[in-house]
């Protein structure tokens, strides 16, 4: 009864972030940089997913470029891949709360694989979207919670 729940739940977020990710993009929004909060899934030894751990702040960073790839995930019966963002912090160049900016896109992937500065890779629930800086018209990709947009 439980799994029915939580992949019932887990359809409705996808489902909600595809529909509001298109409408963002489509009218080019603007916003100002946060700091971003990151959500990873617990996996127990047996590879099911265990219970989520509490949400996490992720550095405030954008990125030239990413790559995107498939990478295996726990699912109901043995393992399904998903469509991943890969980033490393190491390539990242660090932002400032407050920065404006503009949304130009959204990456086609609902998960990141990180690589954080000790080279631990982490897995979280959160896709990347492509900014330009109001300021000085860099664009790049950061995390799509990192964006605070203005109504």
């Amino acid at each position: 009864m439980r799994k029915a729940i939580f992949y019932l739940l887990t359809f409705t977020f996808l489902f909600s972030i595809i529909s509001c990710s298109t409408e963002q993009v489509q009218s080019s929004k603007s916003g100002v940089l946060k700091q971003p909060i990151v959500q990873f899934e617990k996996v127990n030894s047996k590879g099911d997913t265990g219970r989520s751990l509490p949400p996490a702040e992720a550095p405030l960073m954008f990125w030239k470029s990413f790559e995107y790839k498939d990478i295996s995930r726990p699912a109901a019966v043995g393992h399904t891949k998903e469509n991943f963002c890969v980033i490393k912090e190491t390539e990242g160049i660090p932002l400032q709360e407050g920065v404006a900016v503009k949304l130009i896109e959204d990456a086609e992937c609902f998960f990141t694989h990180f690589t954080s500065l000790d080279g631990v890779p982490r897995k979280y629930m959160v896709g990347l979207v492509k900014i330009r800086i109001t300021e000085t018209g860099e664009e790049g990709w950061t995390w799509t919670t990192a964006v605070d947009l203005k109504e």
